[in-house]
């Protein structure tokens, strides 16, 4: 596989959670969603053919939000055979993950706009044991 876009992301707090997902070309609209709806770092695995990764770069360089993420990795996975590689590209994703925990995404899921700051505020509150009462 090749590593498209993104740089190693350092976490700023022992708390956060990486979103963790793999498309193909045709959830384009999903991945606009998905990278607008979720604010912490994303790792995710790209399948598709030489124009399919051709026209991904196309839409990345034009998509002005991508200029501005420190926190998201995209790999690209080029498509053999007539097999999606679910479990592989998954794994191609969880490998580039540097925070400790991990939301693992179908791909078609688009999580809440507040997930991410609600899974940091959990994990600290279950971790430390604090809690609002």
């Amino acid at each position: 596989h090749l590593y498209f876009y993104g740089q190693k992301y350092h976490p700023v707090s022992d708390y956060e959670t990486t979103l963790v997902t793999q498309l193909s070309l045709d959830r384009l609209r999903t991945f606009h969603m998905l990278i607008s709806q979720w604010d912490g770092p994303i790792s995710i695995s790209m399948y598709g053919t030489d124009f399919d990764m051709w026209q991904f770069s196309q839409y990345v360089e034009s998509y002005n939000i991508l200029k501005n993420r420190k926190n998201m990795a995209i790999h690209i996975v080029y498509k053999q055979g007539n097999f999606y590689p679910v479990n592989y590209l998954r794994n191609i994703a969880l490998n580039a993950v540097s925070t400790p925990y991990v939301f693992l995404d179908d791909g078609d899921f688009i999580p809440a706009k507040s997930l991410f700051s609600y899974l940091k505020k959990a994990t600290k509150s279950l971790l430390t044991g604090s809690q609002k009462r």
